[in-house]
């Protein structure tokens, strides 16, 4: 027997190189008596899946700076930069949205898939990307996105940032000094608040011995009695802590206050 003039014999291994697919190869098989027998071949070959590969988890900070995953695309008979993205698929479009990573990757032979989070969005997200070759086939990689949280830091504005108060001796609440009282977004809201206060004395005889600031902004003074003027220097606090870069104070706030002289306005007998 042979194959395109190639003898090959029986019960022997043969090597045969194999033209280019969609070529006719003849094969021609002779009996002992010396009778032959023809006929044409057209080669053809299978298609194999595509393969992709790369990192399987992903470490991202809250609000952090996008981040490209480098993808390895691979076919037998399909060159990668031919591969076709076909679908990118998260399970937590929250976090992280699967048209932004597939609006991300570039082309190539090594695909570059860029992540980003949802803006003060943490938490875990399994991220799906399927290629496809000109055949058909296709395969999927998946990656386990964590999003660590940051803390944001609170806020808060003054409402008053001039506070009058009588002078005579003893305890005054102003309300309402500081508004729009903030631990930060939405999921950040059952954060404990509490703010520090720091009073100095512009006088040379304290006016104020101690001060106060309750969480919704109500302002406490214990006077001495004593005219003056006084600044207090705000900040605003929550509990959401430091860990990877967070901000757990706010910026700090000023506000004055004067003490003015007291007043006897009890009625004589």
């Amino acid at each position: 027997m042979t194959l395109n003039g190639q003898p090959l014999l029986s019960g022997e291994p043969a090597t045969v190189t194999v033209p280019p697919e969609g070529t006719l190869v003849t094969v021609v098989v002779q009996a002992q008596a010396g009778n032959t027998a023809t006929t044409s071949i057209a080669i053809s070959r299978s298609n194999g899946a595509p393969s992709i590969s790369g990192p399987t988890t992903l470490g991202m900070l809250e609000d952090g700076a996008t981040q490209a995953l480098e993808l390895t695309l691979a076919d037998v008979h399909t060159p990668p930069a031919d591969l076709t993205i076909v679908g990118v698929t998260s399970s937590d479009e929250s976090l992280i949205a699967s048209a932004g990573v597939l609006a991300g990757m570039t082309l190539g032979g090594s695909r570059d898939a860029a992540h980003r989070t949802a803006p003060d969005a943490y938490g875990v997200a399994s991220v799906s990307i399927e290629v496809q070759d000109a055949g058909g086939l296709s395969a999927t990689h998946t990656i386990a996105v964590t999003v660590q949280p940051i803390n944001d830091a609170p806020t808060f504005a003054i409402t008053q940032s001039v506070v009058d108060v009588s002078g005579e001796a003893g305890s005054v609440t102003v309300p309402g000094v500081l508004g729009q009282i903030s631990a930060g977004p939405a999921n950040e809201s059952t954060q404990a608040l509490s703010f520090s206060v720091v009073a100095e004395d512009l006088g040379q005889t304290p006016a104020i011995s101690s001060v106060g600031m309750a969480a919704n902004g109500d302002l406490t003074l214990q006077r001495t009695g004593t005219p003056g003027r006084a600044r207090l220097r705000v900040v605003l606090h929550d509990d959401g802590g430091t860990q990877n870069g967070g901000i757990d104070s706010s910026a700090e706030r000023v506000i004055t206050v004067w003490v003015g002289e007291a007043y006897d306005l009890s009625v004589p007998d």
